[in-house]
């Protein structure tokens, strides 16, 4: 007998299990750390072990690679296992394999027959590689197929979730759904701390396995009011935050900070287009009267802005949207897509009026509506995309100039510094 023992299951886990036999298609909607990879190895090793061809498919490489480490770690010296580390595949003495994917170049997948399909994160992987080119691969065995996910809003893998709610579907779709606080291995404060720090759609999506129905709004505007009805005071360490613009319908926004209070936001879009002098010089004034440092806009015409006041001596923090960083939300949970998005969540995490410190900006409707009007969604690998300032410009139909000026006064000198595993 070869000892090729998969995963103890949890109790959660085993009633997915029990429904998995009695299924054809079996769809999980999970919150996160819940178990959904431990599970699909069970099943994967299971029907493997007896012969069976497995393909385990997820959205993006580093997302299988999770997938094949978690597999290796488990059958790695084990009698009569071949792992084929190139071709990412392990084969049994029964003949049976499991195989990891991606569905990045989907018609590569195309041909196959097998007999168990795991999608991994389903709901970020396209319709089509379903039912254009996974689906027909489960034809000549009579396979089955696991859906375990994420939910990513009301896509496809909703509706395919909301089949076989309460039982077999007449195709033999069976869903389950199951909060993270379903893992009995979940300590409790990690739940409570994510239910007090993000959004209440994300919470519910990411935790609760529940998919959000579109509330998708990044700052509650009643946030963003509260924050400017508060007095603003002239005390503290001085940040100039800096949206760098030149001309041509958007604005060049100074944002004043001193300590947590946005006192003032200045207006000093060149009166000749791409003529920066007299912004750089407002800017010197500026930081030469009060000291502490700016963060600018440093991606095309404002690097240059950046570079001269460094070179005249100042502090400066150069501020890079689309920068990708090692930062992660409060939870641990979360990553972001690029700097833009860290800096964005940051914001919304300040103004959170369950946090203890209390942003003052200034009382300006104009402003209050760039401030709420970035969206954001969730991505495969669990990143945090705040929407581009292109996409929302395109959106509401004017440039959150003011918005970005003060995003960028709040993105704290330590939070730029901080290396891998710190938090936003």
């Amino acid at each position: 007998m070869i000892d090729v023992a998969p995963p103890v299951l949890h109790a959660g886990q085993a009633m997915a299990y029990a429904a998995f036999r009695l299924a054809q298609y079996l769809v999980l909607y999970c919150g996160r750390q819940w178990g959904k990879s431990r599970f699909c190895c069970a099943v994967g090793i299971r029907t493997a072990f007896n012969g069976g061809r497995v393909w385990w498919i997820a959205p993006s490489f580093p997302q299988s690679e999770e997938a094949w480490d978690l597999l290796v770690g488990m059958l790695a010296g084990k009698p009569g296992v071949r792992i084929n580390i190139a071709g990412r595949r392990v084969t049994f003495p029964s003949g049976g394999y499991i195989r990891v994917r991606t569905s990045e170049k989907p018609d590569s997948l195309r041909g196959a027959a097998v007999d168990l399909l795991i999608l991994d994160e389903a709901a970020f992987i396209p319709e089509r590689v379903w039912t254009e080119i996974l689906y027909p691969t489960l034809a000549v065995r009579r396979g089955k197929a696991i859906f375990a996910t994420t939910p990513n809003g009301q896509n496809w893998m909703f509706d395919m979730y909301n089949r076989g709610v309460g039982g077999p579907d007449a195709e033999g779709y069976v869903s389950l759904r199951f909060a993270a606080a379903d893992n009995p291995y979940m300590p409790a404060d990690r739940v409570e701390a994510a239910r007090r720090s993000l959004p209440p759609a994300l919470f519910a999506q990411e935790w609760l396995g529940e998919p959000s129905a579109g509330e998708d709004g990044l700052i509650p505007r009643e946030w963003a009011i509260a924050a400017s009805q508060r007095p603003k005071v002239r005390e503290g360490r001085f940040v100039l935050g800096i949206d760098v613009a030149g001309g041509g319908g958007d604005r060049a926004m100074f944002a004043l900070r001193f300590g947590d209070h946005i006192v003032e936001l200045q207006d000093h879009t060149p009166k000749v287009k791409d003529d920066f002098g007299p912004m750089e010089d407002a800017a010197a004034e500026l930081l030469g009267r009060h000291g502490g440092y700016c963060v600018v806009d440093a991606v095309g015409i404002g690097a240059g802005l950046a570079s001269r006041l460094r070179t005249r001596g100042f502090k400066v923090l150069f501020f890079k949207a689309g920068k990708a960083l090692k930062l992660r939300d409060e939870t641990g949970q979360f990553s972001f897509n690029n700097q833009a998005s860290a800096a964005w969540w940051h914001l919304r995490t300040l103004l959170d009026p369950r946090s203890p410190r209390e942003l003052a900006i200034p009382d300006d409707r104009t402003l209050i509506a760039e401030l709420c009007a970035p969206r954001y969604d969730t991505r495969a690998g669990a990143k945090i995309a705040v929407e581009s300032k292109d996409e929302v410009k395109k959106r509401i139909g004017r440039s959150p100039d003011m918005a970005d000026s003060i995003c960028f006064a709040y993105w704290d000198r330590l939070l730029i510094q901080s290396t891998e595993g710190a938090k936003a």
